[in-house]
């Protein structure tokens, strides 16, 4: 989605919203007779094409009713952590000190080692972040990292 100035992201607050999320499902034609009707999955592109970054802890909050799950495609974002700026403002960030497990969603966070470290292949890093409880894995064994 671009912004009136031409800009890639962020989503729009209300693009996030629980009654929005659930709307946006039940009206997708690949939804009907689906094994459930609430999403399971979230992907949001941090930072954005533009450069535009979120404030993962508050986007997490906001998705956690609608979404078990949350991916933050971060390929270009690795060096994130390690900046104090960027405090608060990718994947990783989301944990148990930030919210608590019972509303915590799982995180995902992948990050391309070609585009920021030195690589001999085109590969990427997948970090997950459990939430430690039943909404880590709703339909299988649960591992944790």
């Amino acid at each position: 989605m671009r912004s009136g100035y031409g800009l890639a992201g962020p989503l729009p607050p209300a693009h996030i919203d629980p009654a929005a999320v659930r709307a946006r499902v039940a009206a997708h034609p690949l939804t009907a007779g689906a094994v459930s009707s609430e999403a399971q999955y979230a992907v949001i592109t941090n930072s954005t094409y533009d450069g535009l970054c979120y404030d993962t802890v508050h986007t997490a909050c906001q998705s956690a009713p609608s979404s078990p799950r949350l991916h933050f495609d971060e390929a270009w974002f690795a060096y994130a952590r390690f900046h104090p700026l960027y405090e608060g403002r990718y994947g990783r960030a989301v944990g148990p000190d930030a919210l608590d497990d019972e509303v915590r969603p799982t995180v995902f966070a992948t990050q391309s080692t070609r585009k920021l470290l030195a690589a001999l292949s085109q590969t990427a890093m997948v970090h997950v972040k459990s939430a430690h409880g039943h909404r880590s894995n709703t339909t299988g064994s649960t591992r944790h990292s």
